[in-house]
């Protein structure tokens, strides 16, 4: 689904590629995402801390759903949009899902995503993508993505930690 987005919500998208770009020239993997209430107010931010954790599910949507769970009533998902860099994998929209968030924007789709060097397990492998999980989910977020993905995949990608398919 292709929609216009505000101003505001153009920095939301954008600033979750500076995370992912910043992130990546400091060693870790080019994903970001950014959990913004109704007012625009930024609640929690979080990058894909797989590479130092070791952990396969420490996606950057995860990380920012953990945090949300100590953090933010739950009550007040349905209310918020979940900014991500790239389109989540199948596990983190199933988590997405089940949190009750009601709006999640993203900016570069798996199908421009690049293999990661060196490529941790599950990082980008083919199979179920997120977008097909969101479809198949009847009362999940309501869905906005890709969008800005030319200038995503350039910040995504610009750190050398990736290769073309």
């Amino acid at each position: 689904m292709h929609s216009t987005l505000s101003l505001a919500q153009h920095a939301h998208l954008r600033a979750t590629f500076a995370a992912a770009h910043a992130h990546a020239v400091a060693g870790g993997l080019p994903f970001a995402a950014r959990l913004v209430d109704a007012n625009e107010t930024v609640c929690i931010e979080a990058v894909n801390e797989v590479m130092r954790t070791g952990d396969p599910t420490a996606h950057a949507e995860m990380m920012l759903l953990r945090q949300a769970a100590t953090r933010v009533p739950s009550i007040a998902f349905r209310e918020m949009t979940l900014y991500a860099a790239a389109e989540p994998c199948a596990m983190c929209a199933a988590a997405i899902v089940w949190s009750g968030i009601g709006r999640v924007v993203y900016g570069v789709s798996a199908s421009r995503l690049r293999p990661i060097d060196p490529l941790p397990s599950g990082v980008v492998e083919p199979g179920v993508s997120g977008r097909a999980v969101f479809d198949a989910t009847a009362s999940g977020p309501e869905i906005v993505g890709p969008m800005l993905e030319d200038e995503g995949e350039a910040a995504l990608f610009a750190s050398g930690r990736t290769s073309r398919r």
